[in-house]
């Protein structure tokens, strides 16, 4: 008896049940795969029977029409190329010998502004830290230090952020393409989280660190109670006092809870009202809001910390590394929340759904904290293998996507 096999490719195979339990290759991808008996193909339903049946005429049709992958996620790996390099070639800048030598074609009176900045440095403890060298490199008359690309006031950021976000969607489109979505939303979704999601974002962490009212009842104080859970785990995070584990705790709860929140906001508003995306469609959106979110907050930091102040490279991690690192993390979500979408629907509470979206993202968002709190924790190449296994994951969502897809093809109808 001939029965029909899906291969992980897409294809479907005819297979004699006289060979089950064996292992073939398929002879379109050459992948490995093992021959079901009869009573497999009896539940899924795909026992030939002359010519192929109206089931498996469907599976080929789906796979014939579906885009394959293959294994183009691995090409996200190019992306981290400039954290490769910048992690084992570090160069720790001294601040204070940078601006001593652009202080020497200061004017007295700016030389006092200095030596102000300089005593308050001293004061905290601290030394000449970025976030006082952003400030005095205002006073310095090229307005940067030597070794920075560009001055503080630049607008050149812009250029690179308009680059960095056309060329990860243009590679998203075509490494990672979806019948169910269109090159536009895609655009749409990325100009969306890198705007109203990063001032979503902002809002949260000001409910967080405002008072709390006590004149309020009901969900509107549990609401404020999650709320200032955030913001106790922002300070954790950013407290240079705290320990790993705790910095971990505040990384993870705080920035990455609010972060993949962000920007997996688009996938979630759509499986809310429809399902009209497949599991492709939900990674590219994915995809799409991860970039939007990078490019944004590498314009932030660069106007803020890196103009004035920093080389080139740090502009490549951030406006290449770090947008894929958002890209990958909101796309193994996006994927998560294409196989749960129904725990998000229906008549469920809002602490019901905020619980199911807390699972589904909890990876990425473990994942985030863990990269952020080796950075703050001076482990550089452990924040490089955590990228790593950020790429691993999506890796693992893809073909675990895939092998679902398979499943819910060869269901009978």
């Amino acid at each position: 008896m001939r029965i029909a096999v899906q291969c992980s490719c897409g294809k479907v195979l005819q297979v004699d049940t006289r060979f089950a339990g064996t292992t073939r290759k398929c002879v379109f991808c050459g992948s490995a795969y093992k021959v079901p008996g009869m009573d497999d193909a009896a539940l899924s339903g795909t026992i030939l029977d002359g010519e192929l049946n109206d089931v498996v005429r469907t599976m080929q049709h789906r796979s014939d029409t579906r885009p394959q992958w293959a294994n183009r996620y691995w090409w996200v790996m190019l992306a981290l190329l400039p954290l490769l390099i910048f992690t084992f070639n570090r160069e720790e800048t001294n601040f204070e010998e940078k601006i001593h030598e652009a202080a020497q074609q200061m004017t007295e009176s700016d030389k006092k502004t200095l030596k102000r900045y300089e005593d308050m440095a001293g004061e905290d403890g601290a030394g000449m830290s970025i976030d006082l060298a952003r400030h005095m490199v205002r006073i310095i008359p090229e307005h940067k230090l030597s070794g920075a690309l560009v001055t503080y006031d630049s607008m050149a950021h812009w250029l690179l952020a308009f680059i960095s976000a056309g060329a990860f969607l243009a590679l998203t489109i075509t490494l990672f393409p979806s019948r169910t979505t269109q090159p536009a939303n895609l655009a749409y979704v990325a100009l969306f989280t890198g705007t109203a999601g990063i001032m979503l974002l902002l809002l949260v962490q000001y409910i967080a660190f405002s008072p709390f009212p006590h004149d309020r009842s009901g969900i509107i104080i549990l609401l404020l109670m999650i709320f200032k859970l955030i913001g106790f785990s922002y300070m954790a995070a950013l407290n240079p006092d705290c320990g790993f584990i705790v910095s971990l705790l505040g990384f993870t709860f705080g920035v990455g809870l609010c972060e993949e929140f962000c920007k997996i906001i688009p996938v979630f508003y759509h499986f809310r009202r429809k399902n009209d995306l497949d599991w492709r469609g939900a990674c590219a959106w994915g995809l799409a809001s991860g970039i939007g979110f990078g490019v944004s907050e590498g314009i932030s930091y660069s106007s803020e910390f890196y103009n004035g102040i920093l080389g080139g490279d740090i502009y490549l991690v951030r406006f290449i590394s770090c947008v894929a690192l958002h890209a990958v993390w909101s796309a193994s979500a996006g994927i998560s929340l294409w196989k749960k979408q129904d725990e998000i629907r229906g008549d469920k509470s809002i602490g019901e759904v905020f619980l199911n979206m807390v699972g589904i993202v909890i990876v990425p968002m473990l994942l985030h904290g863990l990269y952020d709190t080796l950075l703050k924790k001076d482990i550089p190449v452990g924040a490089l293998i955590t990228a790593l296994l950020s790429v691993a994951w999506l890796a693992w969502t893809i073909e675990d996507a895939k092998k679902l897809e398979v499943q819910m093809d060869l269901q009978p109808a």
